[in-house]
């Protein structure tokens, strides 16, 4: 290789590698309400050279056309300057920079400052925060984020793209209609219903409260979604639902139906010898043990039959709800049984009765009973043993609350315990994952020979209940903490700004929580915010759903015109926002003072068209200049004096 050719690359490496500007990590919501709003937080860093060389770092968003950017923000995180502050946005890009990064779509270039600002920072790092405007078309889009520098000419360095799906979820279910009360191994229908904003269909999801779920065929919004469930064990289940449009958006969970379920009344039978037939009012009903459900209330009669033993006959009454137990005590043909006294009657005549008992040497023993005590106290001492010597996976948090700023950690114990509480020592390597519903956490490994392993926890800038999910083979564990925000105000952002005051024109207002160093709080729980406005009308309330920034309203101008003061209130806490509702434009006729429309070419009253007289006068009213042979102020409609 030629040797000047050699340094000509190297120098235009050493270039390039001066300052290059990175994409760290992208946190944006993965789903967005038609018009409403979106923060994405980008995460960038940049490599600096020592020797003095400055760069100017950018950034870009690739957003669908019919979307916006509000505001973005920049907190810096080191260097000498600790810069920060919101940025401009520039939505006219260079051909340079286009040519840098794919065509179409809709392009705003973030700058750091101005344009661009060089910053003199070492290494400079930090937080982009960008405020995006949701267009109202609905679908699946892909956002598209670049981060490049200028230094001579624009360096494009990296690109991050993330899916997001504009649409709105369907409305929660109302509590599920069904059966409150059942029995076992009977199949019962519960139905949901909802409405979808959109006019999707719909599907709906059943938790039973066994473990088991159930989901509906798609109906249309607004209908009810039917399906069906049998319990096996008798107890006490919530159950719930949630809506699911075709989109996938789903609703919060409905509020829960008690449903309490039973056993079904019957008969139940177990025998003393297996293989024993079981009768119920004379019809063979299989054999012991059994479970005859096929009764009606009152007195039934069971008859127990095995070759070799004796008939065993019992009357029993059977109410309309719940069961009853029989045991049939099987004797051998001619036995009499234990530790009891029986008459028998000798077969010579004449007839002689006799009692024959124990014995005489006292009273006898009862070795059944004996037995049976026996046999309780080995199953007792089983299932002791049992709940000792089993292990079930346990996480613990050191506290129950984090605070929600996206640094703060919380250790989290790992262990497998007993039914008792006490630790297992592992025999072996436990990997253990974990997952959480807010914030990271990362998988831990119980080493062999110890107790437990701690797992850390951090924090997002999420706030609300979280809940923390372990599970080590077929073992499963939970926990739920609380990430902690101080609510401390909220913010109002209205656009456009300004709307006409014709009655029916729009304007979105976008609500969001603030916290007491005046960041955006994400909740992990619905919240209302409450809307009043001094002109027009406003939407109220605005809902935040969980895990997004922002709630929003519709701000509809009326007649008059002046500054809409939007004020948001969430209990003690409240902000407000304006925007300005412009009067109407008005036109009258020069020559008879009628009101015209703005468009028309002549009065609809007088059948005149405006004057075009080249001599001119001014309005003593308004001053405008009219034609020298106007009668009347075509801007204010009020009458000139005669010249």
């Amino acid at each position: 290789m030629n040797r000047n050719l050699f340094f000509i690359i190297m120098l235009a490496m050493v270039v390039m590698l001066s300052g290059c500007v990175t994409i760290d990590s992208v946190n944006q919501p993965s789903t967005a309400t038609p018009g409403g709003s979106v923060d994405t937080s980008i995460k960038i860093s940049l490599a600096y050279n020592t020797s003095g060389s400055y760069v100017s770092p950018a950034l870009a968003v690739k957003i669908p056309n019919d979307w916006g950017v509000t505001s973005a923000y920049y907190t810096g995180t080191g260097g000498a300057s600790g810069m920060s502050g919101y940025l401009t946005v520039n939505t006219s890009a260079s051909n340079d920079i286009e040519a840098k990064n794919p065509s179409g779509g809709n392009y705003v270039w973030i700058g750091l400052s101005g344009a661009p600002r060089k910053v003199d920072i070492t290494p400079a790092g930090g937080t982009v925060t960008v405020y995006l405007r949701v267009g109202t078309t609905r679908g699946n889009y892909k956002l598209n984020y670049s981060a490049g520098y200028y230094s001579g000419s624009w360096y494009w360095t990296d690109f991050d793209e993330r899916p997001i799906s504009v649409n709105t979820a369907p409305q929660a279910p109302g509590t599920p209609s069904g059966p409150a009360t059942g029995a076992t191994k009977t199949s019962y229908s519960y139905s949901a219903t909802s409405t979808d904003p959109d006019g999707d269909s719909i599907t709906y999801t059943f938790d039973w409260g066994d473990g088991t779920s159930g989901i509906t065929g798609s109906v249309s919004s607004g209908s009810k979604g039917t399906t069906s469930k049998t319990w096996s064990s008798p107890g006490t289940y919530q159950v719930k639902a949630k809506a699911a449009d075709s989109m996938g958006a789903s609703s919060g969970w409905s509020p829960s139906l008690t449903v309490t379920i039973s056993m079904p009344a019957g008969i139940s039978v177990t025998s003393s010898q297996p293989g024993t037939e079981v009768y119920v009012d004379g019809i063979l009903k299989g054999t012991a043990p059994n479970f005859v459900s096929d009764v009606t209330a009152g007195t039934h009669a069971v008859l127990c039959k095995k070759a070799g033993y004796d008939d065993f006959k019992k009357n029993v009454d059977v109410t309309g709800s719940g069961s009853v137990s029989v045991l049939c005590e099987m004797v051998k043909a001619g036995e009499t049984p234990s530790g009891s006294n029986a008459t028998v009657t000798a077969a010579a005549s004449p007839t002689v009765t006799q009692t024959v008992t124990n014995g005489d040497k006292g009273p006898g023993i009862d070795y059944g009973t004996l037995g049976a005590a026996a046999l309780v106290i080995l199953i007792i001492a089983g299932i002791l043993a049992y709940l000792w010597l089993k292990s079930d996976l346990r996480i613990i948090p050191k506290a129950s609350s984090l605070a929600g700023d996206g640094v703060s950690t919380l250790p989290i114990k790992v262990q497998f315990a007993n039914a008792f509480g006490r630790a297992r020592t592992s025999g072996k390597n436990r990997e253990v994952e974990i997952e959480t519903t807010s914030g990271k956490i990362q998988k831990v490994v119980i080493p062999a020979g110890k107790e437990f392993a701690e797992a850390v926890l951090t924090s997002s800038t999420e706030c609300g209940p979280v809940v923390i999910t372990a599970k080590s083979g077929k073992q499963k564990a939970s926990a739920k903490i609380n990430f902690t925000c101080t609510e401390a105000g909220l913010s109002v952002e209205i656009l456009p700004a300004e709307i006409p005051a014709d009655g029916k024109s729009t304007a979105a207002v976008t609500v969001r929580i603030k916290d007491d160093a005046g960041r955006h709080i994400t909740p992990l729980t619905e919240r209302s915010i409450n809307l009043t406005t001094t002109l027009g009308s406003v939407s109220t309330p605005a809902k935040i759903q969980p895990k997004s920034p922002s709630g929003t309203a519709t701000l509809t101008s009326g007649t008059a015109s002046g500054i809409a003061t939007v004020k948001a209130t969430m209990g003690a806490i409240s902000g407000e926002g304006s925007a300005t509702i412009g009067e109407l434009a008005r036109r009258f006729c020069m020559h008879c003072g009628a009101t015209m429309s703005m468009e028309a070419h002549g009065c609809a009253k007088c059948g005149k068209t405006p004057p075009s007289d080249v001599d001119t006068k001014q309005c003593g009213t308004c001053g405008v200049v009219l034609p020298k042979i106007a009668k009347f102020c075509d801007k204010c409609g009020a009458r000139q004096a005669a010249q």
